[in-house]
């Protein structure tokens, strides 16, 4: 199986990986693309490896973005981020109904020193969007649109702050279809 995340929760390939499904079991999984322009990396995990008891299928996911005014859901997780620190602090689950405010090219001030942030991606805003730590954009009937991706910035030296929008699920779909199809996904080249 491959999960889609933000590249503010998995940055590189380097390291170990593991799942939480459901709330209930912990699956061991690899890093197996991260996007070198796009926001996103997906992880591979082993189907075998999940209880019969815990329910896990495909997403299905939109064929084109969604237009500006268009009905969505908003799922995702709300979290104190510390986990580590604080285990007793609740994950909530979270669904709210609102529209997509906008749609264009996010302008983020240039991160010093250089890191990854997010370029060449039209994203979507939404009118009313709950403080999540990211999730998925869906019709009624589930189909995904977007994912809801932290964009990490710097908006001063030695700060650190992120912007969350909606990244059309086509540009995952693109590169997910070439790993289930056990195929490289295309190639980035950078003129030196």
């Amino acid at each position: 199986g491959l999960v889609a995340v933000d590249r503010n929760t998995v940055t590189s390939t380097l390291g170990d990986a593991s799942l939480t499904l459901g709330g209930r079991v912990t699956v061991a999984a690899r890093v197996e693309y991260v996007h070198p322009l796009h926001n996103f990396a997906l992880l591979r995990y082993d189907p075998a490896c999940v209880p019969a008891d815990v329910r896990v299928s495909a997403a299905k996911l939109a064929p084109r973005p969604l237009p500006p005014g268009a009905e969505v859901v908003i799922v995702g997780l709300k979290s104190g981020l510390n986990e580590d620190i604080d285990a007793s602090r609740r994950v909530d689950f979270v669904c709210r109904r609102t529209r997509v405010a906008n749609s264009g090219w996010i302008k983020l001030p240039l991160p010093n020193p250089p890191r990854f942030q997010v370029y060449n991606a039209e994203t979507l805003g939404l009118e009313v969007a709950p403080p999540v730590d990211g999730g998925v954009l869906a019709s009624d009937d589930g189909t995904v649109a977007a994912l809801w991706v932290s964009c990490a910035y710097q908006p001063a030296p030695n700060q650190l702050a992120s912007v969350f929008r909606g990244l059309p699920i086509e540009l995952v779909a693109r590169v997910a279809d070439k790993l289930i199809a056990d195929e490289a996904p295309r190639h980035f080249r950078v003129i030196s």
